[in-house]
């Protein structure tokens, strides 16, 4: 059985991707993330569960989309 992707918060996935000289924003990521309607989670370690945090290949897919 495979392992299941990685967890992350949109700024997580910024702070991944700034090395590469391509990161986009927070809320370019999370705006991805809704019109590819990616699955999101309540972020367990915040205690309101207002954060949202969502797989990392999927949001690297929404990316790697968007790229020209």
């Amino acid at each position: 059985m495979s392992k299941p992707d990685p967890l992350v918060t949109y700024e997580q996935f910024v702070a991944v991707m700034k090395p590469t000289g391509r990161a986009p924003t927070a809320d370019a990521a999370r705006r991805w993330a809704r019109e590819d309607r990616l699955s999101t989670y309540p972020d367990p370690w915040d205690p309101r569960r207002r954060r949202q945090v969502v797989r990392f290949s999927d949001l690297l897919a929404a990316h790697r989309d968007r790229q020209n």
